[in-house]
């Protein structure tokens, strides 16, 4: 087996609240310099952390 190199980058992430009282997890290099984002917008970029488990 050849030598295989893996690489991995680190990615910061963000908690926002849409204005329905849904939480979100973000990258931050996806929601950065957008302040205004629907929660349609969110849900399509981001993590709904409304729907984990350990919420309940």
């Amino acid at each position: 087996m050849p030598n295989e190199t893996a690489e991995f980058s680190r990615q910061s992430f963000k908690w926002v609240k849409a204005e329905t009282g849904t939480t979100y997890l973000c990258p931050v290099d996806v929601i950065k310099g957008r302040s205004d984002l629907t929660d349609e917008e969110l849900s399509v970029l981001c993590i709904d952390e409304s729907l984990s488990p350990h919420n309940d």
